[in-house]
């Protein structure tokens, strides 16, 4: 559980690393690298990715974030329950006890 955790706030840091990259290039962009084309047996292999990909993958990342949250909120509210249950048995018991043994 924690590596997913770990694993989730990487991915959402390098996102959020790529978005705030993008917002601040105001630099002149350098001269394009020319590549040789590639062979169309390479341009086959390889389909073209998808402009959706990335809102995909913040999607995804979004949605195990929140469900992680919830599990941690589930957890805390589980162990509050628990303690305040605790809680009143020991006094409910201590103020029955009292009233036994007076």
């Amino acid at each position: 559980m924690a590596g997913l955790a770990i694993l989730i706030s990487i991915a959402s840091f390098i996102l959020s690393k790529k978005e705030v990259s993008n917002v601040q290039t105001t630099a002149p962009h350098p001269k394009p690298i020319t590549l040789p084309a590639p062979s169309p047996s390479t341009a086959e292999a390889t389909p073209p990715i998808s402009p959706n990909t990335n809102s995909v993958v913040r999607f995804i990342l979004n949605t195990l974030r929140f469900l992680y949250f919830i599990l941690i909120y589930a957890f805390l509210v589980t162990n509050f329950l628990t303690f305040f249950s605790v809680h009143i048995t020991l006094k409910l018991t201590s103020h029955f006890m009292h009233h036994i043994l007076l």
